[in-house]
């Protein structure tokens, strides 16, 4: 009867033993993952993006009476571009820049307003394809006003451009 209690008692041993390294091993792990918590905070910012410059560069100019003119509106979030006495070809040179008012970094993209597509005017827009930084970051641009064939000699044109932007996305490094 001896010789069966050995198995026994070298079985209930090696059980006893598994069952206490498992718990130290446990122990262990959630002790290790304790110390190594992150903590992060998540700010809500804001995204205010306007004009707060422009200047006509140039124009082509042939005949005194066309004339360009371009005005901030609508508390810096459009570009009003105006032509008077426009005429087959003319074209002018617009800077202008843009500045990040808010907080968040963002992209923008300036393009002109829904429902101008069918007017005589061509724009080519160049803007930085950088993002802005919040707190007042800036970027310039320049657009190109073409006046295309289909439009009748001394006609007064208005169009707007405006500010569509989201926030960026930056990588740290």
């Amino acid at each position: 009867m001896h010789s069966l209690n050995q198995p026994l008692k070298m079985i209930s041993f090696l059980f006893l033993s598994t069952i206490i390294s498992v718990g130290l091993i446990g122990v262990s792990y959630s002790f290790y993952t304790g110390l190594n918590q992150f903590k992060i905070d998540a700010a809500m910012g804001d995204i205010d993006v306007v004009f707060s410059n422009q200047n006509i560069v140039s124009d082509n100019t042939a005949e005194s009476s066309c004339t360009t003119e371009a005005r901030i509106v609508d508390s810096g979030k459009n570009l009003q571009i105006d032509i008077q006495n426009a005429y087959a070809g003319y074209t002018s040179t617009i800077n202008y820049e843009v500045t990040n008012k808010g907080t968040v970094p963002v992209v923008y993209q300036l393009k002109r307003t829904c429902g101008e597509e069918d007017a005589p005017i061509q724009l080519n827009v160049y803007q930085s394809e950088e993002y802005l930084r919040g707190d007042g970051g800036q970027a310039w641009g320049q657009i190109i006003v073409t006046i295309g064939e289909n439009i009748e000699a001394c006609d007064s044109l208005s169009l707007y451009t405006e500010l569509n932007f989201q926030q960026a996305v930056v990588e740290i490094r």
